[in-house]
């Protein structure tokens, strides 16, 4: 792959292309956040083969034509020029880069073709928009505080695209992890149960939670949406794609998916906010405040750690 990008969403894309000799960061995100960057090189051993410090306003450029040939990670982190703190952005082996005789290549990621396969086959039929639009007990969009809040959180916002990000900013701002409600179970952590209200009224959800707060708020203004099931690694896992044990086919997490303008908008709220709920406390988990990293997300993002889980009942009902 000669292309690596983050978002589908313009102003949150990073865009990073290989060249003969190395890799050029063609598109940053836009905002202050997104002045500086620190850029390394990690090799399958873990060492740091080399790093760069850039500017927005500079050339980001980084020579691969010395390293030697291999399997190597790129990490980016970002911050605001004037800031010495600077946040993950891509990382944990989300971007991983090839090089031959100097000539760098993004490699696919696992599961992308399979999920790719998956997004195309969901439906865009009257019926299933029906079905995203519908309330049930897990989506109680036509519920008055439902209703409410979602009317709240989209005020003045007049197209649909807008709407979504102002709720997925909202949920990841609003609710916290609630670590607290999770307990081990044959080997696996589990969550007690709690309805979409309650999180509502409490704040504390675990992913699923996270997403059908989220899907109740988007249906309750008109836009189809739905929970995904997924395999996500770090979700009571260690390693990457490379082990077997990881390579299942049962959830161990859900995010969120909306049909704006025919296209399926992925998001992983969860993962966006930065807030949990620990030892009966509302806190932060950084202090840095919600991220947009997964908000409309490109495939090789996704896949570099989101196995998605198919599920014909929700997105194939022709």
């Amino acid at each position: 792959m000669d292309t690596y990008h983050t978002s589908y969403c313009k102003p949150l894309n990073m865009i990073i292309d290989t060249e003969e000799r190395g890799l050029y960061f063609r598109r940053i995100p836009i905002g202050s956040s997104f002045d500086r960057f620190l850029v390394r090189v990690v090799g399958s051993d873990g060492q740091c083969a080399f790093s760069g410090d850039f500017y927005r306003n500079g050339r980001l450029y980084l020579s691969t034509g010395n390293l030697p040939d291999g399997d190597y990670f790129l990490e980016v982190f970002n911050c605001a020029r004037e800031s010495g703190r600077f946040r993950g952005y891509v990382q944990n082996n989300e971007a991983h880069v090839r090089v031959v005789n100097g000539t760098p290549s993004f490699c696919e990621p696992w599961c992308l073709r399979d999920n790719t396969s998956i997004i195309q086959r969901f439906s865009h039929t009257r019926r299933t928009i029906q079905q995203l639009l519908a309330a049930d007990s897990s989506y109680p969009c036509h519920h008055p505080e439902i209703k409410r809040q979602a009317a709240s959180i989209t005020a003045g916002i007049e197209d649909d695209y807008g709407k979504l990000l102002a709720v997925h900013d909202w949920v990841a701002e609003n609710v916290f992890y609630d670590y607290d409600s999770l307990r081990q179970d044959s080997h696996r952590l589990v969550s007690v149960g709690r309805s979409t209200i309650e999180v509502l009224r409490t704040r504390r959800a675990v992913c699923q939670g996270y997403s059908d707060l989220a899907v109740s708020l988007l249906r309750a203004c008109g836009i189809p949406s739905v929970s995904i099931g997924c395999f996500a690694l770090g979700q009571g896992c260690s390693g990457g794609w490379e082990r077997l044990e990881n390579r299942v086919n049962r959830p161990n997490h859900a995010f969120t998916t909306a049909l704006i303008l025919g296209r399926y908008v992925m998001m992983d709220i969860t993962w966006d906010s930065d807030n949990e709920y620990s030892g009966g406390r509302y806190k932060y988990k950084t202090g840095y405040g919600k991220t947009r990293k997964y908000f409309d997300v490109s495939p090789i993002l996704l896949s570099a750690t989101h196995r998605l889980i198919y599920n014909s009942e929700d997105y194939n009902s022709d």
